[in-house]
């Protein structure tokens, strides 16, 4: 993909989304007297490129990337939403500056209108292509009792206390009883070891196996992981959770995909930025 900056509108091929940059003032547009004497807008021009040009370029070469990818992937943005996402980022930049029109605080940090917007659609269209990828039924809400190997626990130690924790809770022991004698962390012990959602596939491919038939609050046999030997409580599945608990799982999901989905894309794209030359002193 090769990039070449040469006018300040950028117009897709997307019939959802167009981001247009307010009009440049002509070349021989006065924008400042001094004693009289007229700065022209050629005149500040020149300088730009060099003051705030690479920021520039660098956010439209981020743009392209993504809007490419979303074109490619179908992905419509509802442009009420990204009025009121821009409008809101405003007012949220007003509150933190203590002003009322956060216009010129915006500007002093080099940030406009239009550039807040670009970065708005960049990030929405970031979140649709990921929910493209979303599927519930990849995922699984769990607790965890761990039993981690250390200098004073070997692993056959470890695999032992789980064994006799299973043993309790396969007769009837609370899960909090049980991880309370597992931990001296009292934030583990408060939380019963819960650790949210996560993706089946982490899992030992036995331990996915039992997710799937166990109910909700059955727990699984001791498995040795990264992280010890552990025994899994199910919270939550994917494809079986009710709306609310499929909106927090999507809203994570995308949290955590989009910053990770524009490094692909970047890795992808091939760019070529043909940076202005460099002042020689």
């Amino acid at each position: 993909m090769v990039l070449f900056l040469t006018t300040y509108a950028i117009s897709l091929s997307l019939q959802w989304a167009e981001v247009v940059a307010p009009p440049a003032p002509k070349p021989d547009a006065v924008v400042a007297k001094v004693d009289g004497q007229p700065i022209l807008a050629s005149e500040v021009e020149a300088y730009l490129w060099q003051w705030r040009g690479a920021e520039v370029v660098q956010d439209l070469i981020e743009y392209r990337i993504i809007s490419a990818e979303a074109k490619t992937k179908g992905v419509k943005l509802d442009m009420a939403r990204v009025r009121s996402e821009v409008e809101g980022a405003m007012k949220d930049y007003a509150a933190s500056r203590g002003v009322a029109d956060p216009t010129e605080a915006l500007l002093q940090d080099g940030f406009t209108r239009s550039r807040i917007q670009m970065r708005v659609m960049r990030q929405l269209m970031l979140e649709e292509i990921a929910l493209k990828e979303f599927d519930p039924k990849e995922w699984v809400k769990i607790s965890a009792i761990t039993f981690k190997p250390d200098a004073a626990m070997t692993l056959e130690k470890c695999l032992a206390k789980a064994s006799e924790a299973y043993k309790l809770l396969s007769k009837g022991e609370k899960w909090g009883s049980v991880i309370a004698t597992s931990t001296t962390n009292p934030q583990v012990v408060q939380s019963e070891g819960f650790v949210g959602w996560r993706r089946m596939k982490l899992f030992p491919e036995a331990t996915q196996a039992e997710f799937k038939t166990l109910k909700r609050a059955g727990f699984s046999k001791p498995v040795q992981t990264t992280s010890g030997v552990q025994i899994f409580r199910v919270d939550g599945k994917g494809w079986e959770a009710p709306e609310a608990e499929i909106t927090e799982l999507r809203n994570l999901y995308i949290q955590g995909r989009s910053g990770d989905l524009a490094n692909e894309l970047r890795k992808k794209a091939k760019v070529e930025n043909y940076k202005p030359p460099v002042e020689k002193p």
